[in-house]
């Protein structure tokens, strides 16, 4: 689809420094893309429930929430956080939902992808083949709670938990995730 479009789509794409990671991750959308049943993309949901917010949304999201909580680590407590990791996990965390969901005629589903691989796994799996960092894939793995593997990184920890509160948020304010 091309890296200028995931530029426009997702701003933050923009501060990766390193290019081919980078090119890589667009690879890893444009593979889901064409593997799911959205005909937009954009319009894809972020789950079965329609929920306020697409899933390209909620990545915009997520992108912005751990970049911004990053910044205030780094500078206040002078952690050593890898933005191009952080960004990366970010980007990718969840770009398997293109295809462990499907549109129906009536709405929403899980699809059969959906049923039989733990979300996450075919993003990291993607990953990997990208020959992207362990960092990046051990963070897609590891950001769900329906993980059995724990966080291993700080930037991995700052997205699990803009997940959580992205998640948290929804839920108290009555919207089903």
């Amino acid at each position: 689809m091309g890296l200028e479009r995931y530029l426009r789509q997702f701003p933050l794409l923009g501060k990766i420094e390193n290019r081919s990671w980078l090119e890589a991750a667009c690879r890893i959308w444009d593979g889901f893309e064409q593997s799911c049943s959205w005909e937009d993309t954009e319009q894809a949901m972020l789950n079965i429930n329609p929920v306020k917010g697409t899933l390209a949304d909620y990545i915009r999201a997520i992108m912005s929430i751990s970049y911004e909580s990053a910044k205030i680590l780094s500078s206040v407590y002078s952690l050593d956080i890898d933005f191009d990791i952080l960004l990366l996990s970010a980007f990718l965390h969840d770009t398997s939902k293109l295809v462990e969901y499907e549109k129906t005629a009536d709405g929403y589903r899980k699809s059969y992808i959906g049923e039989i691989y733990q979300h996450g796994f075919l993003s990291a799996h993607s990953a990997l083949n990208e020959n992207l960092p362990e960092e990046v894939v051990s963070n897609i793995i590891c950001h769900t709670p329906q993980s059995n593997h724990k966080i291993c990184t700080i930037e991995g920890i700052i997205i699990a938990f803009a997940d959580k509160m992205i998640t948290s948020s929804k839920e108290i304010a009555g919207l089903s995730i």
